[in-house]
C-alpha cells in the first residue's frame, strides 16, 4: 500500500504503525487502536476511516 501513512500518535511514542483513519478534533492520523480511544474520549472525537476521505 503505496499511499499510507503512520499513526501520528504511535510515532510520537517511538512506533511505526500504519494509519486507518483521521481524528478531524486532533487533525492527524490515527492506527485502529489509537482510533478506538479517539471515540471513547469524551467528547467523543469525530473519527473517519480514511477509505471515507
Amino acid at each position: 500500500m503505496a499511499d499510507s501513512k503512520l499513526c501520528a500518535g504511535c510515532q510520537r511514542g517511538g512506533e511505526d504503525i500504519t494509519d486507518v483513519a483521521w481524528c478531524s478534533d486532533c487533525r492527524e492520523l490515527v492506527c485502529k487502536e489509537c482510533a478506538r480511544v479517539h471515540e471513547k474520549m469524551s467528547p467523543p472525537h469525530k473519527v473517519v476511516p480514511m477509505k471515507e476521505i
